[in-house]
C-alpha cells in the first residue's frame, strides 16, 4: 500500500502557457521531495494543458474542470488530494527551493498553526511594477490584521488538512475575487496564522493578477468582510446603510485603516468578550 505524500500541492491554471513551466519546475526541483501535484486546468484554450502532460513525473496529477472558476477548481484540487498538508501554488509564480522544507518543518513543530505562509520577492517584467509590494505580511497576523492589508500571500499558502476538514474551510465558489481572504476571515476564528520569516516566493506582478486584485468587486468583498468581522468580535458597527457601494469601500477603508485603526485596536483590547474568551482558553488565535 502506498502511503499518503506529506504535502499536496494545487495548483489551478487557465492559458498559463506563458509561465507554466517555470512554475512547475520550481515544485518538482524543490528540496522537500514527498509530496504530490495537483494541477487542475479550467478550459484553458492555449497550450497550458500540453506543456502540463509533456512532464513524466509520477508526482504530477491532471484534472480538467469546466470553465468552473479559480474558487472551484481550487476546491476541487483540495478535495481530490491526500496529503497531511496543502500548498497553494500559483501558474504563474516560482517556489524557491527550499519553500517545501521551511514550511513543513514549521508546522511539524507549530500544530497550533492551520495557516503558514511566506514571505515573497516581487518579480514583473512590465513597467508599472513596484517593488516594495509585499513588505505588508507580517510573520504573526492577528484578527486586527484583517482589518489592514492582507495577512498572507496567496499561493504561497499551506493549510493544515485537518483544520480544512474539520471546519469545512473550502474557498467560496460564489467569489470571483477575493476568495483567499474570505477563506482567512473564517480561518482566523479557529485557528493560528503564520507566516515564515523568509522570502520562499518570487510573486509574478503583471497586469491580469493586478487588475483582479484591485478590482472593484474585490474591495466591495473585502468592506463588507470588515464589517462582519467587527460584528463577529462585538465591536459597535458603523452605519454605512446609507452609502452607495463605491462611497463603503472607501469610507471603510478610511474608517478602518487610518484614523479608525488604532481606536478599534483599543476597543478589541478592551472587550470583555474578548477578555472572557482569552482567559477560558479558546482564543489563543485572536491575541495580540
Amino acid at each position: 500500500m502506498i502511503s499518503a505524500p506529506i504535502v499536496s500541492v494545487v495548483m489551478p491554471t487557465k492559458n498559463s502557457e506563458r509561465y507554466i513551466k517555470e512554475a512547475i519546475n520550481s515544485i518538482l526541483n524543490q528540496t522537500f521531495s514527498d509530496f504530490e501535484f495537483i494541477i487542475v486546468d479550467d478550459q484553458s484554450t492555449d497550450h497550458t494543458v500540453s506543456i502540463i502532460k509533456s512532464y513524466s513525473d509520477s508526482r504530477i496529477r491532471f484534472f480538467s474542470g469546466s470553465n468552473m472558476g479559480i474558487s472551484a477548481a481550487l476546491n476541487q484540487g483540495i478535495k481530490c488530494s491526500i496529503g497531511k498538508y496543502i500548498a497553494r501554488m500559483d501558474a504563474d509564480d516560482i517556489s524557491l527551493p527550499t519553500r517545501f522544507e521551511a514550511q513543513v518543518e514549521f508546522l511539524e513543530e507549530n500544530p497550533q498553526v492551520g495557516v503558514c505562509g511566506t514571505k515573497v520577492s516581487p518579480i514583473s517584467d512590465q513597467a508599472f511594477y513596484d517593488s516594495s509590494w509585499g513588505g505588508w505580511i507580517k510573520t504573526t497576523p492577528k484578527v486586527i490584521d484583517l482589518l489592514g492589508p492582507v495577512v498572507f500571500c496567496h499561493p504561497t499558502v499551506f493549510l493544515r488538512r485537518s483544520i480544512v476538514d474539520k471546519y469545512g474551510l473550502y474557498y467560496n465558489e460564489d467569489l470571483h475575487s477575493a476568495e483567499d481572504q474570505e477563506l482567512w476571515y473564517r480561518a482566523i476564528r479557529v485557528t493560528d496564522f503564520y507566516n515564515v520569516d523568509q522570502k520562499l516566493l518570487l510573486y509574478r506582478i503583471h497586469k491580469s493578477n493586478a487588475t483582479k486584485k484591485n478590482s472593484n468587486e474585490g474591495e466591495i468583498v473585502l468592506a463588507q468582510l470588515k464589517l462582519d468581522l467587527l460584528d463577529w468580535l462585538g465591536i459597535e458597527k458603523i452605519d454605512y446603510s446609507h452609502l452607495d457601494q463605491e462611497a463603503l469601500v472607501h469610507n471603510l477603508f478610511d474608517k478602518v485603516e487610518e484614523s479608525h485603526y488604532q481606536e478599534l485596536f483599543q476597543q478589541l483590547k478592551s472587550s470583555r468578550w474578548i477578555k472572557i474568551g482569552k482567559k477560558l482558553g479558546f482564543m489563543k488565535h485572536i491575541l495580540f
